[in-house]
């Protein structure tokens, strides 16, 4: 029935569960424990965000045959504007 565990007299990494009375178990949460919730919450948002961003990412990511595509389409066209005469000079 109990959830908390406290280490025992001799023995510091041995933990024993502790029996806490009902209103014990129901109080409402300290401001310290609000903040670790808030904390945890947050990293989970953030987590979950990076996850879903990774997936799209995978979603919209480019084949390298179409990078080097693009990069020598880019090429090309720098040649050719560059190729232009100016007109001012």
């Amino acid at each position: 029935m109990p959830n908390v565990l406290t280490p025992t007299g001799d023995q510091e990494d041995v933990l024993r569960p502790v029996k806490l009375s009902r209103k014990d178990l129901y109080k409402a949460p300290t401001a310290e424990e609000l903040n670790q919730l808030k904390e945890a919450e947050s990293l989970f948002h953030c987590s979950l965000l990076k996850l879903q961003m990774e997936e799209l990412l995978k979603e919209v990511s480019l084949s390298d045959r179409r990078k080097k595509q693009i990069d020598s389409f880019v090429q090309t066209v720098t040649k050719a504007l560059q190729s232009v005469p100016s007109c001012c000079s």
